[in-house]
């Protein structure tokens, strides 16, 4: 009997995250902050770029509270977009191993990462099908969705072994 294999992935995550150091080398975001929060406390809610919406009442710059529901909202706005790509990597590798009638099955999503269970693929052939649906299918599936490109590459690291623990 063959024995079924386990595979990871997720985005890459690259070094150094240190506040400055990634806003330097991004200067459109220091002022994408401003204006999100610009619109938050003008608005009282956050709206990613997908649609979703969060209430975001009494959010102002000038008490501890108001900040916090400031930063929620801008925080809001990212983690729905990565919330977003995600579900759409989730979608894509499960159509492509139905329409292939592969042996395998998602067991979690964690975050930004998908465990599969698979058997009857080499490892490469697993990995090679799981890196087409998300580096190539998901922002392809995003545009024809929201009618906006992703924009970025997205990079992912594959990790296969006998346990998704």
């Amino acid at each position: 009997m063959e024995r079924t294999r386990t595979t990871t992935a997720r985005r890459s995550r690259s070094a150094p995250w240190c506040n400055w150091c990634w806003r330097a080398s991004r200067p459109g975001i220091a002022q994408w902050i401003q204006e999100t929060i610009a619109s938050i406390v003008q608005t009282g809610y956050s709206r990613s770029i997908t649609g979703r919406s969060r209430d975001l009442f009494d959010a102002n710059t000038n008490t501890s509270w108001g900040w916090r529901k400031v930063r929620q909202g801008v925080n809001f706005q990212v983690q729905s977009l990565a919330s977003d790509l995600t579900q759409l990597a989730i979608l894509t590798t499960h159509q492509a191993i139905r329409r292939e009638g592969i042996d395998a099955h998602l067991l979690l999503n964690v975050h930004d990462q998908l465990a599969l269970e698979f058997r009857g693929l080499s490892n490469s052939e697993m990995s090679q099908i799981v890196r087409h649906c998300m580096v190539q299918r998901v922002p392809e599936e995003f545009e024809r969705r929201f009618g906006l490109p992703v924009g970025v590459r997205l990079n992912i690291d594959i990790n296969i072994g006998e346990r998704w623990s």
